[in-house]
């Protein structure tokens, strides 16, 4: 809604930031559109002068957004900035902080609020309320966020912001999310152990052929994501792309007669 102007003093910055500013869903005139942006824009910047240089500030319009957090576009925009590599100026920035004027803003529940800060909390992003100056993201306030709340309340919040940090990936690199590699499901872990155990080197001899791994699977009723038998090459696959240097085949040894 506007652009952002640089800090006139960098001396002083200690990393670089994100804003994230929200417009009331009654804002019908483009004036008090301004304002509801002004008033939230202000203290940020305040906030941030001489600790943290804003490189973006997202601004969300609630007439046209969800009311889920985990579906507004300028939210998606914001999570496939935040902790990643972006070009700002022709220069490559990491902002590590998510300023917001107040948790209200957010317009959100509580167990998404929750979800969101462990989240960020994982990844050492920091997510700081500027109108008390409080890092929601710390250990302490976390423990407030997720206290009171039942563990599935959370862990079902997790999963849809799973889903919309898939949607944040697609809109940072333009590459659709596929389907998970095959290890990363539940109860294909072991299975992958055991055909990468199979094709180690042994301290005395030559590797295990991708066929006999694959009789091995097959003779133990064990059967592949699609529920079908082990083929050589469906093995391959998976060992090549774990573990490259297990799948290069052995150079046969020359003996001289």
């Amino acid at each position: 809604m506007g652009k952002m102007r640089k800090l006139k003093s960098k001396a002083f910055v200690n990393s670089d930031a994100l804003a994230y500013v929200t417009i009331a869903e009654d804002s019908c005139t483009p004036r008090y559109v301004m304002t509801q942006y002004w008033k939230q824009r202000n203290p940020i910047m305040r906030f941030a002068y001489r600790r943290y240089e804003v490189r973006r500030m997202v601004c969300e319009v609630m007439a046209n957004a969800p009311s889920d957090l985990f579906a507004r576009m300028g939210f998606l925009r914001l999570l496939s900035m935040a902790g990643h590599w972006v070009t700002w100026w022709k220069n490559k920035v990491c902002a590590a902080t998510i300023l917001i004027h107040a948790r209200t803003d957010l317009i959100t529940t509580d167990v998404d609020l929750a979800a969101l800060a462990l989240h960020l909390r994982g990844r050492a992003i920091a997510l700081v309320e500027v109108s008390t100056g409080e890092e929601l993201t710390s250990e302490i306030n976390v423990q407030k966020l997720v206290d009171g709340l039942a563990p599935e309340e959370i862990a079902t919040a997790r999963s849809r912001l799973g889903k919309a940090l898939q949607k944040s990936s697609r809109m940072r690199t333009g590459r659709k999310c596929g389907v998970p590699a095959f290890g990363e499901r539940s109860g294909e872990k072991e299975t992958l152990e055991e055909i990468l155990r199979l094709r180690r080197k042994p301290p005395k001899g030559r590797r295990m052929s991708y066929r006999k791994i694959a009789m091995i699977l097959n003779s133990r009723k064990l059967k592949t994501r699609s529920g079908k038998p082990w083929t050589p090459s469906t093995i391959r696959g998976i060992v090549q792309r774990i573990k490259p240097h297990l799948a290069r085949a052995e150079a046969t040894p020359k003996y001289r007669g």
